[in-house]
Parts: structure tokens; sequence; C-alpha cells
């Protein structure tokens, strides 16, 4: 039922003696899944499943992915895209309600002529850059892009500017993204979905190729000048196909069936299908694995390209996908669904899925992975190596420290667990790792250096080396909660407790040293962290005598390595022991 990285990008190397255009090779991006699955939709580990999670094949993504504009001017309602450098509106609603396709088109142009956010050149995004927004790992896009700084976007379709071409039906079609699942699919122009402006005002961290298309179409399908109309194929965004987009590497090795795209660097088989059958899901990574272990044409690195790869490979100006890579040199490439390792993460658990492409029109769903589909092995023309990430936690002050762990633990290797540094462990360039800190009972966080910075969770792609310092400092000994005072001497919280009676005085969850004297009615808990709002499970020690001269008190969770002693007033306890 359709519901609808080793290593990782390179750079071309090519020895083919056909001249180049001069238009610039380009890198994908990750798709952003990180966690491996199996046939149940259950989280596995990724080690060696050759699943999109464990590869993580492509550039990563900045962190973080987008900039909310509003912050920083809170009259700019758009958000830029740090990955693709695009500029979105911030509001997925922008007109208030679904149009159709040409109506959004002339919205656009109201908007420019207006000049919306003081800018004329907003767009209809195209095929590719409206897709660029989907998040591979996420269930509901909506959602997550809510999440990141923009507003009302909505579970729906959203239109883009690339017309469909599709000789059996009988109107418009243009293609459209769902902002639910995910998914790529095509609709009748005359139908009525949202849309997202767009523009182009800087460089990202990868740069996102044109689709192909070159003619413009209207409402009804047929063909029409592009002048004004703000369609794909006016507006040609993106960056141009080099000639020729394939070369055959076996016009120079006849052995080496394969063939180079000179835009994205990736290495496919130049068969289409060269298991000559379909496969579920599972038994197509399998198939890769077999390819590998017998080095098929001479190499051990061959992988079932992951969602961004696989699509990479469509010209919406064509009908038929099968039909125009055959003309560029491939075989047997079917008019049918292919394998994608990228898992159709979703909620409904009827269903597990995996992304395929149809190479028959382009269109991208997620299938269930005991469908049988075809099989292209794709691998890259080298590897990046694996980035060292070092940890350093630097401790200041006696007995503080804590642990830094990296997330998600799906990763291969796991990940970083460093209670003392320096800790270093590597992971795969491109993996896109989050840092976490947890302070002891003693310590509280004093923020990251280095590659980090702030005092919350820090995220970064393994783009290079990385260097991260995560400083731990001692905590108050006492926090009067009453007053929200907090206290470098036991002694000192006291004293300034009974001034005003019925504080509450919080102890931190270690040992303190020096007697104590209540004179006036205090409530003392123990046993608390350094950040004073959950406990630690462990009693704070009074490495001294506890003498109580007057006040009715009250003592938690606290150990009395001395003489405890009233002489006057009363002192109430729970969980509270008297050591010799």
């Amino acid at each position: 039922m359709n519901l609808q990285q080793p290593g990782i990008i390179l750079m071309l190397c090519c020895f083919c003696f056909v001249p180049f255009s001069s238009a610039a090779t380009i890198q994908l991006p990750v798709t952003g899944q990180v966690i491996c699955y199996n046939s149940s939709d259950a989280v596995i580990d990724c080690a060696e499943t050759g699943q999109d999670g464990a590869v993580q094949a492509g550039v990563a993504w900045p962190v973080p992915r987008f900039t909310d504009n509003s912050i920083a001017n809170p009259e700019n309602l758009s958000v830029t895209d740090n990955l693709t450098g695009l500029i979105w509106a911030q509001n997925g609603k922008l007109a208030g309600d679904t149009v159709t396709w040409q109506a959004a088109l002339t919205y656009i142009k109201t908007l420019n002529t207006n000049l919306y956010l003081g800018h004329n050149d907003w767009r209809l995004p195209n095929r590719n850059e409206l897709e660029s927004l989907v998040n591979k790992q996420v269930t509901d896009q909506n959602v997550w892009l809510n999440s990141q700084g923009f507003k009302n976007i909505q579970s729906n379709h959203y239109w883009t500017s690339s017309s469909d071409l599709d000789s059996t039906y009988a109107g418009g079609l243009a293609w459209e993204v769902y902002m639910w699942q995910g998914y790529v699919t095509r609709d009748d122009k005359t139908h009525y979905h949202y849309f997202l402006p767009v523009r182009s005002d800087g460089a990202g961290t990868v740069s996102l190729p044109v689709t192909g298309q070159t003619l413009c179409y209207g409402d009804s399908g047929a063909e029409r000048s592009c002048t004004g109309t703000g369609e794909d194929a006016e507006t040609q965004i993106g960056l141009a196909w080099p000639s020729p987009r394939f070369t055959d590497n076996s016009s120079v090795t006849p052995t080496d069936l394969s063939m180079t795209d000179n835009l994205t660097g990736l290495i496919w088989t130049k068969s289409g299908n060269p298991a000559g059958v379909t496969k579920t899901w599972l038994e197509a990574l399998d198939y890769i694995k077999t390819l590998n272990t017998d080095g098929y044409l001479g190499h051990t690195d061959w992988r079932l390209p992951n969602r961004n790869e696989l699509q990479s490979l469509i010209n919406v100006q064509y009908e038929s996908q099968a039909g125009w890579l055959q003309m560029q040199g491939f075989n047997n490439v079917a008019e049918n669904e292919y394998w994608s390792s990228s898992t159709g993460v979703q909620t409904n658990n009827n269903y597990v899925l995996a992304w395929e492409v149809d190479m028959r029109y382009g269109l991208v769903f997620g299938s269930t992975k005991s469908h049988l589909f075809r099989v292209w092995p794709v691998r890259s023309a080298q590897v990046i190596p694996m980035s060292q990430l070092s940890v350093t936690v630097a401790n200041s002050g006696v007995g503080s420290g804590g642990t830094v762990t990296s997330n998600p633990q799906g990763t291969n290797p796991a990940g970083i667990s460093c209670t003392s540094g320096p800790c270093t462990t590597s992971f795969p360039a491109t993996t896109n790792v989050t840092l976490t800190q947890a302070a002891n009972a003693a310590s509280v966080f004093g923020g990251w250096g280095g590659a980090c910075s702030g005092s919350g969770a820090c995220g970064f792609g393994m783009a290079a080396d990385k260097t991260v310092t995560a400083s731990f400092v001692l905590a108050p000994v006492a926090k009067n909660q009453t007053r929200t005072l907090f206290y470098t001497s036991l002694a000192t919280a006291v004293s300034v407790g009974e001034a005003q009676e019925q504080n509450e005085i919080r102890l931190l969850g270690i040992q303190l040293d020096g007697a104590v004297t209540l004179n006036q009615s205090l409530t003392l808990k123990g046993g608390w962290y350094g950040t004073y709002q959950t406990t630690s499970g462990l009693p704070t020690v009074l490495n001294g005598n506890l003498t109580v001269q007057g006040g009715d008190s009250s003592l938690e969770k606290t150990d009395v390595k001395g003489v405890l002693t009233i002489q006057g007033g009363s002192l109430r306890v729970n969980n509270v022991t008297v050591l010799p």
C-alpha cells in the first residue's frame, strides 16, 4: 500500500575525454535520517545494515538548520535555511487559504509588486527547493518545520512552480510536496493547495541544481510562453547541469559497467536492475552486501541510494524518467518503483514503510517494506574519512564534575560518554552530533567552549574535527528556597535563614564540614543536586555537631556525623541518621 552514509558525496573524479560545461558538481545533503529500523519498524543498531541511518551519505546539515529572522527583526517575517541559503516566508498560510496553482503564481507577483518584507524577488519554489525542506527522520513535516521557526505550516499539500508532464492526463499537472509525510506527488493545477514563497539572498552549505524544466505549461497542460509566468522554466533557479550530464565509464574501460553522474559525482551501475528481479526492502539491502562481498565491478563500497540520491536522477522536463535515463546511456531502467535506503518514518503501525522513487513520472512515495521493487546500486567516487570528535571536560572547584554524552545513540559507533577528559570518539563524516551534559550532585554546568557555546544542548555536523570543552563548576552548598538565595557557606545560609523564621534551606547532597547551631525555626532539606531542582538520591552529610537551642525546626534526608543535641526548642526529623 502506498502512503504518501560510509562516507559520502565527493567531488567529481573523471578521466573522460568529453568536454564539460562550466556547471559545478554539487554535493547532496544528508536526508536527516539517523536511526535504523527493521522490517517491523522497530529501532535497531545501525551497524552493518547499509540503511540511510547507518551510512548518512551527504553533506551534514548546519546547526542551527534554520534561522528565524523575526527574532533579530520582528518585522522580518522570514526564515533562512542555512543548508541551502534559501529565504522562506515564515507564514505557511500567507494567502489565508488554499489556492489554485495559477492563483499561487499570481499571488507571488502581488507580493513582489508590494515589496513584501522589502523585496521584489519572491517566487514559487521549484520541486527541488520545496523538497529540500523535508526531514526524512520525522513523522510530521509541518510539526517539525513549525518547531524550526516557521509558523502555520499545514499538514497538507504545497504547490511548486514545476509542471509535470503526463500525456495520459487531460489537463495540467504541477508538482507538490505533502507537508505531512513528505511525499512528492502531482495534482491538477485547478485544484486548491497551500504555497510557501521563497527567495535567494546568499549561499548555503549546499547548492541546489535546476530541475531540468525548460518549457512552461498553463492550466490545461498546453505549452505556453514562459515570459512573466513565474514558472520553474522561466526562473531556472539552481546550478546548471554539466554537459554531458552522465559519463558512460564503459566507453573507456569496457568492463566498467557503471555511469558517473557529473552533477552529483555519484557512480551508478549502468544497468537499472543488475539483480534481474524485484526484491523486498530488506532483500535489496542484503543484495548490496552480496555485491560488496563479491567486489562487483572491482569495488566494495556499493550502497542502496538514500532518498535524496535516488531522486537526484529525476528530470522533470520528461514524462518518462526511465526513457530519459536510457537516453543518457543507462540500460534496463524500468518505468517502475525503485527502493531507497531511507525508512518512511510514520506513526501508523499498520504499515512499515521505506521511501521509493517511481521511474515513470518521478513520484516519491512511502511503500511497505514487503513490496517487491527494483534495486539500483550506487557508490561515491571517493570516501570522506571519519572525523574525530574530542570532548574535554574541564573541572573547576573541588569535587566538581559531570558527564557529556552524544545523541542519538543509534549511530555507529554508539557515541561518547565522557566523565573525565579528554575523551575522543570517531564519527563518520557528515554525522549530525548532539552533545548533552549532566552535572554530578556537587556541580552545576558552567557552559560550553570550543565548537559549542551557551549552556543548552550543542549540535553540529561532522564536516571536520571538533574540539569541545564542557565546564562544570562547584555548586553552592546551600540555597534558601524561600528567598531564592545561594550560599557557599552552610553557616552563612543558616544565619541568614534564621533572620526570618520558617525559611526553607536546601542542602547540597555532599559532605559539609563544620558544626551547626539552630536558634530559630528553620526547615533543612538535604540531598539536592547543584541545580536545587531535584534530589540526588544521596543524603547530605553534616560532618560536625548539630545543636538545637531554640525554635521549631525540621531536618530531612541528612546524616549527622557528630553529636545531635537538643538544648531548647524542637527538631522534627525525616530520613535522618546520626553517625558516630
